[in-house]
């Protein structure tokens, strides 16, 4: 890999051309504004560590959604009633 061309990232829509210097090294945004260097290996265990976080955090967002969805649907068969008693 060392040598090989690739478009490095300067923003969101901007890359320009460079080259992997080192390909047992990589950086590694770990948010907030933060880069840091890893090993290959490291990167890709954060990576992976980062999936998994992802993956339970969209688990938990799926159970939420359900109880809102009940809720809403609680709350329609109310109101319909309420409309009805109201004619």
């Amino acid at each position: 890999c060392e040598g090989r061309e690739m478009l490095v990232p300067l923003t969101e829509s901007l890359y320009v051309p460079g080259r992997v210097k080192d390909a047992n090294k990589v950086l590694v945004n770990v948010g907030t504004g933060y880069i840091i260097e890893k090993s290959t290996p490291k990167a890709q265990e954060l990576i992976q560590r980062k999936i998994q976080q992802i993956g339970t955090n969209v688990e938990g967002l799926q159970q939420v959604i359900a109880a809102r969805r009940k809720n809403l649907e609680i709350i329609n068969m109310v109101f319909n009633q309420r409309v009805r008693q109201g004619r």
